[in-house]
């Protein structure tokens, strides 16, 4: 017998809420980057269609690292949420995220957005990645930075 009815179902329900957090953390990226995009059509003077969005998954996204880009300034970005506000600590930035790694110089600039529409904006320069993606440390300061 390859196994029982009861583990079957056990392990339906463990696919099934990891589908829905995955769905839900989806969902989120997307409410966030549409957050983001607001801000950067005011920040660049664009309209929408003076930005490119690439799709979760795409090309840009995987093998890139770009969310979108400005497309007259031919600047690309990386969103990433905030938690938190940006910190100093010994003359360098600090800013709380998750899932953060180290981008190629395809990536321009990071922009981290949280729900109430907080930003800052730093250049892909100078940084370090810390706490498995969740503490990023800057040697710059954002290049911009406010509410949405």
């Amino acid at each position: 017998m390859l196994g029982s009815w009861e583990n079957f179902e056990n392990a339906s329900k463990s696919i099934h809420r990891i589908e829905n957090l995955n769905m839900t953390t989806l969902k989120r990226g997307i409410v966030r980057e549409q957050i983001a995009v607001a801000i950067l059509m005011s920040i660049h003077n664009v309209d929408e269609g003076g930005i490119t969005e690439y799709c979760p998954g795409s090309i840009e996204d995987t093998k890139y690292g770009r969310d979108l880009r400005i497309n007259e300034e031919n600047l690309y970005y990386q969103i990433k949420p905030l938690n938190g506000t940006m910190k100093i600590e010994n003359d360098k930035y600090v800013i709380y995220t998750h899932s953060m790694k180290r981008y190629p110089d395809t990536v321009n600039r990071f922009m981290f957005v949280d729900d109430n529409k907080r930003y800052y904006i730093f250049d892909n320069s100078n940084y370090e990645v810390l706490n498995r993606g969740g503490k990023v440390v800057f040697d710059n300061p954002p290049i911009k930075e406010g509410w949405g």
